[in-house]
């Protein structure tokens, strides 16, 4: 087992889509230092853009914070806000909340 997988877990090789589209290679590391350099392996597709941005939706808002935006919107009579919104909103700045 490599420091990287003590560290980050093994990568997920048969993973449907991280798998099909990230290809992995653990580099020797320093006493500080242990890096993962992940590569595309495939064509990039739709499939696994929605997935992945899904993913990282779920990961960085809360279904109910979400929600009450696009209610506030169409409150508001702006239903396409609401719409638009869903669709552009960012990632926060401080992940670590």
């Amino acid at each position: 087992m490599s420091k990287q997988d003590e560290i980050l877990g093994k990568h997920p090789a048969e993973h449907p889509c991280l798998g099909v589209w990230l290809d992995y290679e653990d580099k020797e590391g320093t006493d500080t230092s242990w890096i993962r350099v992940l590569s595309e392996k495939a064509t990039f597709n739709q499939q696994i853009n929605d997935w992945f941005a899904n993913k990282l939706l779920e990961y960085h808002y809360l279904p109910r914070a979400i929600s009450s935006v696009k209610i506030k919107l169409e409150k508001l009579g702006f239903p396409e806000f609401a719409v638009y919104y869903e669709q552009s909103r960012r990632t926060p700045h401080d992940t670590n909340v």
